[in-house]
C-alpha cells in the first residue's frame, strides 16, 4: 500500500506514480477501506477548496495516454470486415 498520509497533498507524488486524478485516489481509498467516509468527505472538501474539481497539480505536465491497442484491434476488425465485404 502506498498511501502513506489522508493529506491531501500526500496524493500528489501518487498521482504523479499512478497517473490517476485525484479525487479518484480519494474515492478508490474510501472503497478500499483505506480512510473513514469523514475523512473522504473532508478530502473532497479541500479538493473544492483548492479549485481542483476541473484542473488538479499535475494535469498540465501529465499527458493522457492514447489508447493504442484499442486503434490496433479497431483496424483489425475493419480489415477483416472489408475482406469478407469483397
Amino acid at each position: 500500500m502506498e498511501v502513506f498520509t489522508t493529506r491531501i497533498d500526500g496524493f500528489i507524488p501518487l498521482k504523479e506514480r499512478w497517473k490517476v486524478a485525484i479525487a479518484a485516489q480519494v474515492t478508490r481509498c474510501l472503497h478500499l477501506g483505506i480512510i473513514a467516509d469523514d475523512q473522504a468527505l473532508n478530502l473532497r472538501k479541500q479538493i473544492s477548496k483548492r479549485n481542483w474539481r476541473k484542473r488538479e497539480p499535475l494535469d498540465n505536465i501529465l499527458k493522457p495516454e492514447e489508447p493504442i491497442l484499442l486503434r490496433k484491434c479497431f483496424g483489425l476488425v475493419t480489415s477483416v470486415a472489408n475482406r469478407l465485404g469483397e
